[in-house]
């Protein structure tokens, strides 16, 4: 019985061995990873995606600096009527001084997506590694922008309502 178990292990073996080396694939060429087949797509892509975001970022900037321009209005009207603005004027004073550092921030950006590193002039891929370069150093610029240019219009915000409810203005 022992005798039998050990041919029967020893014939599994010898199968498997043999089965191995029958199926094994004479070339080891093997096909890419779907994401690495599509890193050209991708890149593409994610360029599209920061062009527009730098072109809605724009546009929140300048819509920032015209409401800025215009609450300096509001509070020479205010002050001309006697009511405190003190506050608001610090709140205002504080965001603009924020933004030629948020321009700064946005401009470079803006820079990097122009230069267009690792993209040609249709915004096809060329080299990809220049390109990824590119994109994550222009995320970069965009995010710092965009988290500075948020907190910037927050913080004013929040010193317009208290200002508003202080002086029950409506």
């Amino acid at each position: 019985m022992k005798k039998l178990i050990n041919k029967a292990w020893l014939v599994l073996l010898s199968v498997m061995i043999f089965s191995g080396l029958f199926f094994t694939p004479q070339s080891v060429a093997v096909a890419a990873p779907p994401a690495q087949r599509n890193v050209s797509a991708i890149l593409k892509n994610a360029y599209l995606v920061e062009q527009n975001w730098l072109l809605r970022q724009s546009n929140a900037i300048e819509k920032s600096i015209t409401s800025a321009k215009n609450l300096q209005t509001v509070i020479n009207d205010a002050a001309a009527k006697g009511i405190d603005v003190t506050a608001l004027q610090a709140a205002l004073d504080v965001f603009n001084s924020s933004m030629p550092a948020i321009q700064a921030s946005h401009q470079q950006a803006a820079d990097i997506l122009a230069a267009h590193n690792g993209f040609d002039s249709n915004g096809e891929v060329t080299d990809a590694t220049s390109a990824r370069e590119t994109l994550v150093s222009a995320r970069q610029s965009l995010s710092e922008a965009h988290f500075a240019l948020t907190n910037a219009v927050l913080t004013l915000k929040n010193a317009i309502l208290t200002w508003k409810s202080t002086n029950n203005i409506q």
